[in-house]
């Protein structure tokens, strides 16, 4: 394959086989990298959780959660005794599962999204795994870790993890449907 410099010479065939020494791993140890990173996740983004009051607009998930709980109502999210369409439900019924466990606290309402991002980490690993072996499989589950900028999202009682997650896993899912051929012929 040519050098990243020269990307016009690059044929359909380069990108079809695999580089030298870059074959993609087998899904088990896949799975093994995928679990160390997801439990390096939840290492980075548990410690402190709770400690402090919520803050911004995590309130008005945490409320919405809590009311679902209280009252029963799953279906239809309310805020202040109002229906609150604004954003999807599924955080609020995220949430309302662990204050449920847990108990109300900011810890239960930030506990999915810190759950959410060490998914999405672990996640990133395996399919990086499958496609470029286990160096591009840890290195890009620890690099969505060590993005600081999102750890506030992936700490925080926001919807914004659940959709990162979501729409990431999406993603992935498609591309790995779109290109199977390739990834099957590279032993993922």
């Amino acid at each position: 394959m040519t050098g990243l410099t020269d990307l016009t010479a690059l044929t359909p065939t380069d990108l079809q086989e695999p580089p030298e020494g870059r074959i993609a791993c087998a899904c088990g140890q896949a799975l093994r990298w995928s679990l160390g990173v997801f439990i390096l996740g939840l290492v980075c983004y548990l410690p402190f959780l709770g400690d402090s009051p919520l803050s911004g607009t995590e309130g008005h998930r945490a409320l919405s959660a809590h009311h679902m709980l209280q009252s029963g109502q799953w279906l239809i999210p309310e805020l202040f005794g109002r229906i609150y369409l604004y954003k999807p439900p599924m955080h609020y019924w995220i949430q309302a599962v662990c204050e449920s466990a847990l108990g109300a606290k900011s810890f239960a309402w930030r506990l999915p999204a810190a759950v959410e991002g060490s998914l999405l980490a672990g996640i990133l690993c395996w399919f990086g795994c499958r496609w470029f072996g286990v160096l591009g499989g840890v290195v890009s589950g620890i690099a969505y870790i060590g993005l600081f900028t999102l750890w506030g999202e992936d700490r925080g009682a926001e919807l914004d993890a659940s959709n990162t997650f979501f729409s990431m896993v999406a993603a992935l899912c498609w591309i790995e449907l779109h290109f199977r051929d390739q990834i099957r012929s590279r032993g993922g």
